[in-house]
């Protein structure tokens, strides 16, 4: 690493969205105080830089510290890693990660508010996912409950995502059922003020509880994957066998593959729940091919066939209060492919994995500080570059954007409002990049007026 680098105006931007939200005292300083920050601005921005330069661990970013404080030596103070460390460390509650997200729904509501807006019907996607722990005596790694990881310490993550951005995590024990904080995490949702009109969520959600709490307390929309073990989805698997031998017009072809059928309004409570839990329910059911690399024969009746390929059928079901057609709920559903995408950029572009400490809250911190960091990127690319480039991830964009266009970039320079950008020349954003910095500038120019004019 160097002082000239193409990550600076990221960097710069996250730092002018900080300082000019003018909220970071409000909703850090407090939360941070106690744990030894008395700077939260040079302490997420200490975070903000691992992130985004791509730091996986923190012995990597420790040889480049002397040269990280002198990159933004004009901004502000760069921590070490121990300082980090010991930080993150004495973080024992949940409260500086809501206060984080708070601030992050703040600059997203000041920047760009549509971040936070996903078409006609808001929706608001939980899902969940395994992050494997590498060391046995860290705090939460215990046995998960994912069969992928059986036996293996891991910690249970739950996230929200709204339009384009995370609204919310939940780091918890890898022994712990994570559908036990869906609920919570709708309260949470609700008291960040986040704008919802729909709530959508994988089969480890879909069970009466939460349905009946969507129902009677929230009254949003809802589309949930239900429950396997639900003893109403068994029938509805059987019944869709029955009408698909018998070629039923009831079953709607959706995509290839894909086909689904109304099973209509059901009680969804299992056997030794006393309280009916009412809701339409839809059969899914998806065909996957493969083609075989030998053929193998089979026995059909009295004969043997050659079967050149290997077809599988996967049964899952829906539950929705939607008027709409099966069509639309089925697609409307699988839209849930954003948070997915969303959770495969935090994993292979900021490093989900890397957990620095043994505090279960402290690495729930530190993984929303990622997040947020991913919100910033976000803003920088909705405000700066063409449409066309919103869908780009971290590295992507860096890569194909960034590297491609940018040979250096020098570390802004108030006294003179110096920030050097050399382009490589016949480059595709060329008039994009020097657009951005003849705005970083003007927006510096309004945080620091007197340093400036000194």
């Amino acid at each position: 690493m160097s002082n000239h680098t193409i990550e600076f105006p990221l960097l710069l931007e996250a730092f002018h969205d900080l300082v000019a939200s003018g909220c970071v005292e409000k909703y850090m300083s407090s939360s941070l105080q106690w744990v030894g920050c008395d700077k939260p601005v040079d302490f997420l921005m200490s975070l903000i830089l691992m992130h985004i330069k791509g730091f996986e661990f923190f012995s990597h970013y420790k040889p480049h510290v002397k040269e990280c404080r002198d990159l933004l030596s004009s901004l502000c103070y760069v921590y070490s890693d121990t300082q980090l460390k010991a930080m993150l460390e004495k973080i024992d509650k949940g409260t500086q990660t809501r206060n984080l997200f708070l601030l992050q729904k703040q600059i997203v509501k000041q920047q760009a508010s549509e971040l936070c807006q996903d078409g006609k019907l808001n929706t608001l996607d939980i899902d969940w996912t395994v992050l494997t722990s590498f060391s046995k005596q860290r705090e939460g790694a215990k046995i998960g409950c994912n069969k992928r990881y059986k036996g293996q310490p891991c910690y249970q993550l739950l996230l929200g995502f709204l339009g384009n951005i995370f609204a919310d995590c939940k780091l918890c024990p890898g022994d712990v059922n994570p559908q036990v904080y869906f609920i919570k995490m709708l309260k949470r949702a609700l008291s960040s003020g986040y704008p919802f009109d729909a709530v959508r969520g994988d089969a480890a959600f879909g069970n009466a509880r939460n349905v009946l709490f969507l129902q009677e307390k929230l009254h949003v929309h809802y589309a949930i994957g239900a429950s396997s073990r639900l003893d109403i989805i068994q029938q509805g698997r059987k019944q869709f066998r029955k009408l698909a031998h018998q070629g039923s017009s009831q079953i709607v072809h959706i995509d290839q593959g894909i086909s689904a059928f109304d099973f209509g309004v059901q009680n969804i409570a299992k056997k030794d729940e006393e309280q009916a839990v009412y809701s339409r329910v839809i059969i899914c059911r998806r065909v996957h091919r493969k083609k075989l690399k030998k053929p193998k024969l089979k026995q059909i009746g009295n004969k043997r066939k050659r079967i050149k390929w290997d077809i599988r059928y996967y049964y899952y079901a829906i539950v929705t209060d939607l008027d709409w057609t099966v069509r639309q709920v089925v697609k409307y559903y699988h839209q849930r492919q954003q948070i997915e995408n969303a959770i495969k950029e935090l994993k292979y572009h900021y490093s989900l994995n890397r957990m620095p400490c043994q505090s279960l809250k402290g690495n729930e911190f530190f993984i929303a500080s990622k997040i947020f960091a991913m919100t910033l990127v976000k803003l920088f690319v909705f405000r700066h570059l063409p449409q066309h480039l919103h869908h780009m991830r971290l590295k992507t964009l860096l890569r194909r954007v960034f590297a491609a266009s940018l040979s250096q970039v020098s570390a802004l320079h108030f006294d003179t409002l110096q920030l050097k950008v050399d382009i490589k020349p016949k480059v595709k954003y060329s008039w994009h990049f020097k657009r951005i910095i003849k705005k970083l500038l003007e927006d510096h120019c309004r945080l620091f007026p007197k340093k400036l004019a000194a």
